[in-house]
């Protein structure tokens, strides 16, 4: 599925990592130049200057210059070279700790710390959306799980969809459970979101060994002011989701705003 935001291409991102690393090692290199020289000023004030008076300060300084240069370049990039595919590979393991490596999602863990950082302490209304495909054991029973991945691909993607446009955090949960949460106005902000998710579900296809199918998802949906827990909006939605489930599937069911509030309050 198309996604909203374009994103960099991998061939701009290197060019552009070469370019800075070789700006760096240019500023780096004429440091090195510009100490060599002074040092080797220093080194003929001090032990040739008073028994050779008459000895050309230049001629040292440009020998120092050009040692440096030739020594220090090579070293300097190499050096950077390797900070910088450390830093790279550090940024790597991070954003593999914190996202699901099917979907590219945030994970469990990177999403309830986001949410705390940003929801939480914000003070602001949000609304928690728990949105799980149905029917999923049936695709993987029939199709085969790599039919399955495909289709936690697409789930993904149209979620993803959802979270840039409006602005939401979104994660794979597990399985084939995924989160969207984001802050509202009004309840019927988030009415809006989750009968979108639903609805770009619903409409796209997976084609798999000549096979063509698609999937519904059922969404639970928790509002609450601020001053809440993620994990406690989240078992909220959660019992709307197994409404959902119960009342026939491919729908969005709320948590009753009465009752949050009701809760939140306690």
């Amino acid at each position: 599925m198309d996604q909203s935001v374009a994103a960099e291409k991998p061939g701009e991102g290197r060019a552009a990592g070469r370019r800075s690393l070789l700006g760096r090692t240019v500023r780096y290199t004429a440091l090195a130049v510009i100490a060599s020289m002074l040092v080797t000023a220093a080194i003929e004030l001090v032990f040739v200057v008073p028994f050779i008076p008459d000895v050309d300060l230049w001629i040292g300084m440009a020998i120092g210059a050009g040692v440096a240069l030739l020594t220090a370049t090579p070293t300097i990039y190499i050096f950077l070279s390797m900070q910088q595919r450390l830093t790279e590979l550090l940024g790597q393991v991070h954003h593999l700790a914190g996202h699901d490596d099917l979907t590219g999602l945030r994970n469990r863990r990177s999403f309830l710390a986001e949410a705390a950082r940003g929801y939480e302490a914000s003070g602001r209304p949000a609304a928690l959306l728990l949105i799980d495909i149905d029917h999923f054991k049936a695709v993987n029973d029939d199709y085969g799980h790599a039919c399955g991945d495909a289709v936690l691909q697409r789930t993904a993607a149209a979620v993803e969809r959802v979270a840039e446009t409006t602005g939401a955090l979104s994660a794979r949960l597990g399985g084939e459970e995924f989160v969207l949460m984001l802050t509202i106005e009004k309840t019927e902000d988030a009415a809006l979101v989750a009968d979108a998710v639903r609805r770009y579900v619903e409409a796209q296809q997976v084609n798999y060994l000549g096979a063509r199918l698609s999937v519904t998802v059922s969404i639970g949906v928790a509002a609450a002011p601020g001053g809440f827990r993620t994990d406690w909006l989240m078992s909220l939605a959660d019992k709307a989701l197994y409404r959902a489930k119960a009342e026939g599937r491919n729908r969005v069911v709320w948590y009753p705003a009465q009752a949050a509030a009701a809760r939140a309050a306690e």
